[in-house]
This record gives structure tokens, C-alpha cells and sequence, in this order.
């Protein structure tokens, strides 16, 4: 049985008419043969929309196309909300939005996208979940587990923001629910919002809290989340609210950070941690189950998940990889499966269930469309070469087999530097992640090396998905000080030979060059956009970053030197998403799904608006400008690159 379960929104990247809730981000879509994961992305590495609000539907065409079957093949698609909910929910947006029309059902809705891509109607194959059973399927399911707590938690699934579940072979049974009102993710995401930061960055305020202390605000921090009988807690926003501006006024963006607001991020993350512990220490007394399963947006709070650790509360936890709504869509599969006695997992699933990069004379070839820009080449000993290179101090882009699913980069699509001195991580936060220099970098250690190096608690677990915050030993946190937080903690990411055996090798020739067993491992991504998925997008990201050189498959990439005036060379075209605006003094570029409008010049706006038609070098409106014009305008399209407001392309469109 064929079945892909699916998660995100309503919207199309290119249609400004339809901009259905926020609620709907991090689309995806997961295949499931015969009960077994072969498949799995998210929308936004293929849209490159960061949290995607999108249907996946680039996301599906990928699924069926790694698999080689057509739409008609897929038994059911799983959607990852109830259909009653989503319908009434709608049903006041359209009442709402009158410019959208007449209300329509989800299901409708829906398979227009099929209907648009692919010219069929699945509506009769349309399956939809409970929210927060796709979530606790998520993680129960791959957990390898017979029996177990699961515990979902997030900032609102339908009308609940937690759930707790007693799991085994019968499936999942809910224990007790919280309302939105107590949600533990919109508490997190009220503190990340006052500090100056928006919907998503709440690992920004976790990066932030070991520089404050919890314990200056946690007395007034308790009279907000009160803790109750029965694993019960009460969160009262308004007292919150009142209070976060009663310690400071809200910070915007951008501006100083005081000590204040860390020890606001501090006495926040101490009081996510009390609510939580409060309620696994609940259900394990009721339960007496020995192991945890975790997910829901909050369980990518990977402080907490080492706190949990630590409390010994269980003897084995598990938290899914893909916590986020994304893993819903493995959810919705799984679930649907299970219902259709579809054989059980027998193991946890890995993480490299995307896109695949070209391998040999395949990826020489769409290398080849760049050598205006870079230079290839395929040392015979890459790994030695690369490690070389690392150890000198330079940075990578790393881009290997088939791309991770979930937020990490795990040694697929991943940023590599030289953990030990301080200066990488600034250098990384700096010119290639261009982000804040406060927030750490995860550690990609070898397996063997893993407890020498940190102190790695009783319960029984995975390192593998950097999911997990633990304590550096002694010693060692000088000496790997790029990837050691301020209190001495690590997002630990346990490298297993047997799982990525290039990786592995490739750390393990850095440990024979430098004695240390680990890399600075981050996302290959900046700022304004997803994880790199495909060549194109690891290339742009190379070009606009201080990346030194760039690896993919068996070549070694550099830059050939002037990118902005190598950039006359390529046509230049607006994104899906981004629009351009004739203003009354000007014009400007407008993302549809970020709060991003920026001024362009004349020349910019004549060249995106004239197409393919030729390199931007031949452009009628570009030759005619005087030499000093024509940098300037190079120096501004090569600024819109990097904010990724507009692509280059070549002999096929690259971003």
C-alpha cells in the first residue's frame, strides 16, 4: 500500500489572492511504502520558503518522482488537521476575507492543488488526522518502543496545545489534554516576541537564556504558570504580559541586548522546564511507563530534552527528529498505516529520507553551468584535503547523498569548521550564517568519542539528531570552544559509522591531523532562507556567504573571484514569491510571505522586468549605463542575491 502523508497550507507560492492562516507552515510530504518510510521533505527546502505556508506540492511531485509512480498509484493521502476543524476554521476566514469569495471546504480546496498540477481528483483518497495524533504517531511509531508515555506538546493543535498519550501495540490512547489558553509554546513564544524576536525564533531566547540568571525573575515567573494538582498547571497571560512589561519595555528588533532581557530568557526557559517536568513526572507516576516518546514543536527545545535526561524520570527517551508540524505528515502516514494493518516498524528511522544531489558525470555537468563563477575540481584524496583545510581554519559547505529530514543538518547539507578556537564560531555567526553572535554551534562527534569528551546522562537515548543540550567535561570546553555554549553545554550530534560512513571518515581524518574527534557541524543555509537542498541552492549560498570552499559529492568548489562582475553572465529573474512594485517615487521587490519590501533602482527594475531574454552583460538597459552605473548596479543585484529577492540562472533557473 502506497500511502503519503502531507502537512502545510493552503497558499501558492505565485498567487497573491490566497493567504489562508499562519497555523499552516512547515508543509511536507512523507511516502510510506507498504508501512515503511521511503520518502520524506518539506515544502520549503523546494520553495525556499522558510516555514512554508504553501500546499506541498512540490513536496509530492518529489515523492512520486524518487519512487518512480504516478498520483494514481497513492493509495491515501493523510492531511494532518481534522476536517470539521478546518472547515469551521475556515469558514470564518471566508467570512472574514469576503474578497476571496464564497466559502469553500478544505477538501476542495485541497485537491484544486491536485487538480492543478497533475490534472486528477484524489477528494476520495483524502484522509484527515487529529492534529496532535499525527504528532504522537510521529513519535511512537519510529521510537522502536512496545509500550510508552507520549508526550506531544506545541503552541495550539486544533483546540489543545498539549497532549499525553499511553502508547503500545493497541496504539495511542489519550490520558489528558491542555486547552490553548495553558499552551507551554505560546508562553515561550509571548517571552520570544517581548524580547524583540518573532514567530520561529524561540530558539533564539534557548541561546540566549544560559547567559541570564533564572533565578533574579523566577519567583514572578511562577505566580504566571502555576502549578497544579494531577500534572495540572495554569498559565495566565495576562499576568505575564503584565509582567514582562513590568521588568522591561518590549525590545525591538535589533536592538541592544541587556542584561535584563537575558535574565528574562533565563527565568523563561527555567519555567518551561518546572511545567513540563511537572507533568512527565505526573503521568510516569501513573503510568509506570519507563520510556518517553516527545513531540510537537516545543520538544525542539533541546535544553529541556537534556534536562529530562538528567531527572532520570525515564529510563529511555525518544524525541522525534522532525518535532515540528513537518513530522506531522510522518504522523498522518504512519497513523493512516497502522489503521490499514500495515506491518509496524521494526527500527527508528534515519534522517536522510530527501532529495539526492547527482553523483559522477551527472553532477560535473550541472556543476559546469557555474564556471563563470567557480572553479571544480576532484582531488584523490578529498577527505584528507578537506580536512586540511578545516584544520587551517577555513570554513565548508558540505553537501552530500540525500538531504536530511527536519530542522538539523546532520552532515547531508551542513557548514563545517575547526571546533576549537572561539574565533570559528564568531566567524561563522558573522560572514556566513550573518545571525547573532550569542547562539551556539552543535558539535559532530565520533560515536566512540562521545562520552570522553561529555558527560552524557544514565537515560537511555539517540545522539544522532542533535536533539539533546549536555554538559562538556572538564577540560574539554577550552579546547572545543566554538562549540561550547556560555554555561559550558553542547547540542551534541553522535556521528555513527555505520549510519554516515563518509562523514564519519571524514571527522575521523580531522581527528588524526588535530587529535580532536569532532567538527563544527551548522545548517548550510543563511539567514533568509531554508537548508540548501539542491546543487543550485548550495551554490548560491557559497557565492553570497564567506564560505572558503564548498564540497559536493567528489568535487571540491571555489570561487573565481569577482562574483558581482561574473554575474553579467547570467539572466537575472524574480522568485515565484517575490513581486515588483512600481511605487510613486520608485520601485520595489515585496515578499508574499515575509514582512520583507525593498527599494530597487530603475535599472534593476528594467532588467527583472525584462525576463530570459539574455545575460544580464547584453541587456540593452545594462550596456548602456556608464562604467561606474553599471558596478553599482552589480554591487545591488549581487545584495538582492544574497537576500535571495531575486535568481540568477544559467542553461535552467538557479536561485
Amino acid at each position: 500500500m502506497q500511502i503519503m502523508g502531507l502537512a502545510g497550507g493552503l497558499n501558492s507560492p505565485s498567487d497573491n489572492r490566497f493567504q489562508f492562516p499562519w497555523f499552516f507552515h512547515d508543509g511536507a510530504a512523507v511516502l510510506l511504502t507498504d508501512g515503511q518510510p521511503g520518502f520524506a521533505v518539506e515544502e520549503e527546502r523546494l520553495n525556499r520558503i522558510k516555514h512554508s505556508t504553501c500546499f506541498p506540492i512540490q513536496a509530492i511531485t518529489a515523492a512520486l518522482d524518487h519512487a518512480d509512480l504516478e498520483l494514481s498509484e497513492i493509495d491515501y493521502f493523510a492531511y494532518y488537521f481534522a476536517e470539521s476543524y478546518l472547515d469551521a476554521v475556515l469558514s470564518v476566514y471566508y467570512h472574514q476575507h469576503p474578497e476571496l469569495g464564497p466559502a469553500r471546504p478544505v477538501r476542495e480546496l485541497i485537491d484544486a492543488h491536485f487538480q492543478a498540477r497533475f490534472g486528477q481528483s484524489v477528494s476520495t483518497r483524502l484522509r484527515f488526522i487529529n492534529h496532535h495524533l499525527c504528532h504522537a504517531a510521529s513519535a511512537f511509531y519510529p521510537s522502536g518502543f512496545d509500550r510508552a508515555l507520549v508526550l506531544v506538546a506545541d503552541g495550539m493543535g486544533e483546540h489543545v496545545s498539549m497532549s499525553i498519550y499511553d502508547a503500545d501495540a493497541q496504539g495511542l490512547h489519550k490520558l489528558s489534554s491542555f486547552d490553548t489558553y495553558d499552551s507551554p509554546g505560546l508562553f515561550y513564544l509571548a517571552v520570544t516576541e517581548h524580547l524583540g524576536y518573532a514567530l520561529f525564533d524561540e530558539y533564539k531566547l534557548m541561546g540566549l537564556a544560559p547567559y541570564g540568571d533564572a533565578t533574579r525573575w523566577q519567583h514572578l515567573f511562577d505566580e504566571c504558570c502555576q502549578l497544579l494538582p494531577d500534572g495540572r498547571y495554569r498559565v495566565s497571560r495576562k499576568a505575564l504580559t503584565a509582567l514582562l512589561n513590568r521588568l522591561c519595555p518590549p525590545r525591538s528588533a535589533g536592538a541592544p541586548l541587556t542584561q535584563c532581557h537575558r535574565d528574562i530568557a533565563a527565568a523563561a526557559q527555567a519555567t518551561l522546564e518546572r511545567m513540563l517536568l511537572h507533568v512527565c513526572r505526573h503521568w510516569q507516576h501513573e503510568t509506570g511507563h519507563q520510556a518517553i516518546a516527545l513531540a510537537g514543536g516545543v520538544a525542539h527545545n533541546c535544553t529541556f530534552n537534556g534536562r529530562l535526561l538528567r531527572e532520570r524520570l525515564f529510563k529511555q527517551v525518544y524525541v522525534q527528529p522532525a518535532a515540528h508540524d513537518a513530522g506531522c505528515a510522518l504522523g498522518a502516514a504512519l497513523h493512516l498505516a497502522r489503521e490499514h494493518h500495515e506491518a509496524p516498524l521494526q527500527r527508528r528511522i534515519g534522517p536522510f529520507l530527501g532529495t539526492a544531489i547527482e553523483r559522477g558525470a551527472d553532477l560535473r555537468r550541472q556543476l559546469a553551468r557555474w564556471d563563470a563563477l567557480v572553479t571544480v575540481s576532484q582531488p584523490a584524496a578529498l577527505l584528507q584535503t578537506t580536512a586540511e583545510r578545516l584544520a587551517a581554519g577555513q570554513t565548508a559547505g558540505w553537501v552530500q547523498g540525500r538531504s536530511e529530514f527536519g530542522p538539523r543538518a546532520l552532515g547531508h547539507r551542513s557548514i563545517l569548521a575547526d571546533p576549537r578556537p572561539a574565533t570559528h564560531r564568531d566567524k561563522v555567526n558573522r560572514i556566513v550564517k550573518q545571525r547573532e553572535g550569542f547562539r551556539p554551534f552543535a558539535p559532530a562527534v565520533l560515536e566512540g568519542s562521545l562520552t570522553d569528551l561529555y558527560d552524557i546522562p544514565a537515560t537511555a537515548t539517540s545522539y544522532e539528531a542533535m536533539t539533546y543540550t549536555v554538559a562538556t567535561r572538564s577540560g574539554h570546553g577550552e579546547q572545543l570552544a566554538a562549540v561550547t555554549h556560555t554555561d559550558g553545554s553542547a547540542r551534541v550530534q553522535s556521528v555513527v559509522r555505520a549510519e554516515q560512513p563518509l562523514f564519519w571518515s571524514l571527522i575521523d581524518t580531522f581527528r588524526q591531523l588535530t587529535g580532536v574527534p569532532v567538527l563544527l557541524n551548522t545548517s548550510f543555509n543563511n539567514h533568509v532562507e531554508p537548508i540548501v537542498d539542491s546543487v543550485d541552492d548550495a551554490l548560491a549560498c557559497f557565492l553570497t556567504t564567506g564560505l572558503d570552499f564548498l564540497v559536493i559529492g567528489e568535487f571540491l568548489i571555489e570561487k573565481r573571484g569577482d562574483t558581482s562582475r561574473a554575474l553579467t553572465h547570467c539572466r537575472v529573474r524574480l522568485p515565484p514569491f517575490i513581486q515588483l512594485n512600481t511605487l510613486n517615487d520608485g520601485f520595489e521587490l515585496r515578499h508574499r510571505y515575509r514582512r520583507t519590501h525593498v527599494r530597487v533602482s530603475a535599472i534593476a527594475a528594467a532588467l527583472l522586468g525584462a525576463g530570459h531574454a539574455q545575460a544580464i552583460g547584453k541587456q540593452p538597459a545594462f550596456t548602456q549605463l556608464a562604467r561606474d552605473q553599471s558596478a553599482a548596479v552589480l554591487t545591488e543585484l549581487f545584495g538582492l542575491w544574497s537576500e535571495r529577492l531575486i535568481c540568477f540562472d544559467h542553461e535552467s533557473p538557479a536561485c
